[in-house]
Formats: structure tokens, C-alpha cells, sequence
């Protein structure tokens, strides 16, 4: 059957609908275990916990974990997948009004824990402070002081920084890839796994993530949105416009 002409074996069949859910018509349209196998929907969980923020880097997810869908595709899968974690928390919630410490849910037949899945896209959605440009990107710092490592190499601003876009374009937890990438020149700067001092690949994980909770209170500024189409036309529109005298 083609992507949108799949009739939907219904979304909310394990949960129900949620209070005050409204279906959209991408949902009543779609059956993520008829488009995508279990491997393909595993692999797109994996990857969707390396890059963030998701909704813009759907070409990223899909390319390192090698599937050959198309964006509309992933978006379909990605909004699947959030309806059924709010759905999932929604019933979640015990008589005294405090919520479960973990749900779960079956997307496309594998089962996944909403905890890990939200988590881990809060943190990486604080990668919105990092300029999707890479000219502007590899110029990005990180404005304020970080907690000092302790570590046996010398680490500070300019490596957290580096270490963030690395985060950024190789994913979370691809250390080996951020290691090797000569323009962020922390080759000199971490042990190899086998070695004894500090850090080890293994450290930069626990680094990474504290600098990703930490973000937006390390940044003075906001993330800069990318103006919508729209707003470019009217912007551009205005520019145009001659200025009359007075």
C-alpha cells in the first residue's frame, strides 16, 4: 500500500483516545507497522536520541540510521510517536493525581520507555542555541563560565563548546566521530578508551549532558529562530518598498 493510502490499524488502540484528543488527519492516515519495519522503527528511536532538536533534524535521524524514507515520512513516524507518549502519560496518572515514574508504549511493535524518549529530546533540544549555519556554527561559544572537570587535561570553554557541536552534528554518544573531526581539535584533548587518564570518551558523554541541562542558562541570549517563509516575503516586501519624501 502507498505511504498515505494506508488505512491506520488505529493509533490509540492500546491506550484509547486521550481526554480531549483530537486526531489529525496524518494520524487517522497512517500505520507506522505498515510503512516501517520493527529494525527500521528501532533504528529511528537510536538515532532520534542522538540529534536534536528532532523536528529539524529529521534528514540527520533518518541518515544515520540508514533508512531511505522520506521527511514527510519521519514527521509522520515522529508525531506518531509523541501523540503516543502523551497518550500513554495521560492514562498514566494514579487516583491521587501523581503520575507513573514510567509508561511505556508499542510503536509499530517494539516497545519503548516515554521517560527515555522524553528525556533525552529536552536535552537535545536545547541544541537550538546552536546555529544551524555551519560557517556561524563552528564560531559558536558558549557565553558563560562551566564547572571546572577535574580532569588530567586541560579543558575549558573553548573544548565544551567544541564539544557541543560536535554533539550537534555527529549526534550524542558518536565520540569516536566528534573525536576525529579535525576542525574541533579535541584529538589532543581525550584519552584513548583503553587508557587510565581522564577524559576518556566515556567521560564526555557525562560532560556533554550536563552541558546540554545547562544550556540555556550558559547562553545570554535566546536561540535566533529562522524566519518562516512568510515572514521573509513580508520583510523583503518592505525593503523594497521606495521610501516617499516627505
Amino acid at each position: 500500500p502507498s505511504f498515505f493510502s494506508v488505512i491506520s490499524s488505529g493509533i490509540n488502540a492500546e491506550y484509547g483516545d486521550a481526554p480531549g484528543h483530537k486526531k489529525r488527519r496524518s494520524e487517522e492516515a497512517f500505520d507506522e507497522a505498515e510503512v516501517f519495519s520493527k529494525s527500521e522503527i528501532r533504528k529511528f528511536v537510536k538515532s532520534f536520541r542522538r540529534f536534536g532538536p528532532a523536528a529539524k533534524r529529521l534528514k540527520e535521524i533518518g541518515r544515520d540510521a540508514g533508512m531511505s524514507a522520506s521527511v514527510a515520512e519521519l514527521e509522520a513516524l515522529l508525531d506518531i510517536m509523541h501523540t503516543k507518549c502523551s497518550e500513554a502519560e495521560a492514562y498514566a496518572t494514579n487516583i491521587d493525581g501523581t503520575q507513573k515514574k514510567n509508561t511505556t508504549i508499542l510503536l509499530g511493535g517494539c516497545s519503548f520507555s516515554t521517560n527515555q524518549i522524553a528525556q533525552r529530546e529536552a536535552l537535545l533540544n536545547n541544541l537550538e542555541h546552536i546555529p544551524e549555519k555551519p560557517k556561524d556554527r563552528i564560531a559558536w561559544r558558549i557565553d558563560k563560565n562551566t564547572k571546572p572537570t577535574g580532569w588530567d587535561l586541560e579543558w575549558g570553554l573553548e573544548e565544551d563548546s567544541m564539544l557541543l557541536i560536535g554533539v550537534y552534528e555527529h549526534g550524542l554518544g558518536s565520540w569516536d566521530k566528534v573525536i576525529a573531526d579535525a576542525k574541533l581539535n579535541l584529538s589532543e584533548k581525550v584519552f584513548p578508551a583503553e587508557g587510565e587518564g581522564k577524559p576518556r570518551p566515556e567521560h564526555l558523554q557525562t560532560r556533554a549532558e550536563y552541558l546540554l541541562k545547562n544550556l540555556p542558562k550558559l547562553m545570554t541570549k535566546s536561540p535566533t529562530k529562522t524566519p518562516k517563509k512568510k515572514e521573509r516575503r513580508e520583510r523583503k516586501k518592505k525593503k523594497e518598498e521606495p521610501v516617499e519624501d516627505d
